[in-house]
């Protein structure tokens, strides 16, 4: 009962975000279609020449559209540039990072070396320890057997 609650709460979430994705994929589309538009009746806009001149006449309706467009086009370049300047920035910044992080990690191999040689010096102390005491003990137990103290 619980693993089907679990397993209807599962396949619930996922629906859910499946409808979330297709919600987000038909408004791109929606905007793809919409720029097609755009790009198609900006190539349906006649521009008649005005004899005697290198000028075109277009209709006011045309010429609205084309410089609101235009103006569009020269924002988002600049919002490009800067966001293109952010972009190496971050990009610099991952290198320097990443180079920071190698020589980090190097530092910490080299502590894990020296304490590792730490360690060893150190159990080797004990052990050292270790085994005089035992001979102690050892010897303490030859000389009460022999002095008959047992």
């Amino acid at each position: 009962m619980h693993q089907e609650q679990a397993r209807l709460a599962e396949f619930t979430e996922q629906n859910r975000q499946q409808e979330k994705q297709a919600a987000t994929l038909g408004s791109k589309i929606e905007k793809i279609q919409n720029q097609r538009v755009d790009v198609r009746s900006i190539e349906k806009i006649v521009a008649t020449s005005i004899p005697f001149s290198s000028k075109v006449a277009v209709e006011r309706e045309d010429f609205d559209r084309l410089s609101t467009l235009a103006k569009k086009y020269v924002t988002a370049e600049k919002k490009e540039s800067k966001l293109q300047k952010a972009v190496d920035a971050a990009n610099k910044l991952i290198a320097k990072l990443k180079a920071e992080i190698d020589s980090l990690k190097q530092k910490i191999s080299d502590y894990k070396s020296v304490h590792s040689k730490l360690r060893a010096a150190e159990l080797e102390r004990e052990n050292t320890e270790r085994n005089a005491s035992g001979r102690q003990a050892k010897q303490r137990k030859t000389n009460k057997r022999v002095l008959g103290l047992r």
